[in-house]
């Protein structure tokens, strides 16, 4: 009896009691499938981690990764993060889709979508980090489209762009206001060929349509 009362008293007894793998902690969810994933992000609470296996994944036609609805917080976030940073990769036509979310954190995975990856004006405090995002080389395609305030987007690698498309677009709700207080920093930027003029561009903050609102966003400490 008295050994029970110890296990079940520590992370590693709470782990067993919470039925997570060994090595986990309550509160971390270890899953090995694209629908896991979603089951674990459609159950997660502040300050929950969800871990994805490291292994290619090819999100179905049609479909995405959901976050509809998740609140995290500032001190507690939702995190959602692969294995070890670029272990787990994401094909498809669509990744990540956001909606009535904040406070979340996504990190570790590897982008090969064909579709742009959007944090909407319905989201705020939405985090990338130590990402790598080399999606399908479309024309026209934007990888990243922020509307969203206060997300932040930190040591990522967004390269190999050879067509018209820029990896990272600070936009906003409607059509004149801008994305507040976005932070950009110590990502880097390669290899971005298209010979064009405009549309090209590794960041692109606000748009003419935009160009009387104030951002208040902070891009520094990159490498392009």
């Amino acid at each position: 009896m008295q050994r029970r009362t110890f296990l079940t008293g520590t992370l590693l007894g709470a782990a067993f009691a919470a039925g997570l793998p060994a090595g986990a902690s309550a509160g971390e969810a270890r899953v090995t499938s694209l629908d896991g994933l979603q089951d674990a992000i459609d159950r997660a609470a502040p300050g929950d981690r969800i871990v994805l296996a490291n292994g290619t994944y090819t999100v179905p036609a049609g479909g995405a990764i959901s976050v509809f609805g998740k609140k995290g917080s500032t001190a507690q976030p939702i995190t959602i993060t692969a294995e070890s940073r670029g272990g787990a990769v994401l094909q498809g036509e669509r990744g990540f889709v956001f909606a009535e979310s904040s406070d979340i954190t996504v990190s570790g995975f590897s982008f090969r979508q064909r579709t742009t990856l959007e944090i909407p004006a319905s989201c705020s405090r939405i985090r990338l980090t130590r990402n790598d995002f080399r999606f399908a080389d479309i024309s026209g395609l934007d990888w990243v489209v922020v509307r969203g305030d206060d997300a932040k987007i930190d040591r990522n690698h967004f390269h190999e762009k050879r067509t018209e498309g820029i990896f990272v677009v600070v936009d906003g709700p409607g059509s004149t206001a801008v994305a507040q207080r976005l932070h950009v920093f110590k990502n880097h930027f390669s290899d971005h060929r298209f010979a064009g003029a405009n549309g090209g561009e590794p960041i692109r903050l606000g748009v003419s349509s935009r160009a009387l609102s104030s951002a208040h966003a902070v891009v520094e400490y990159n490498l392009f």
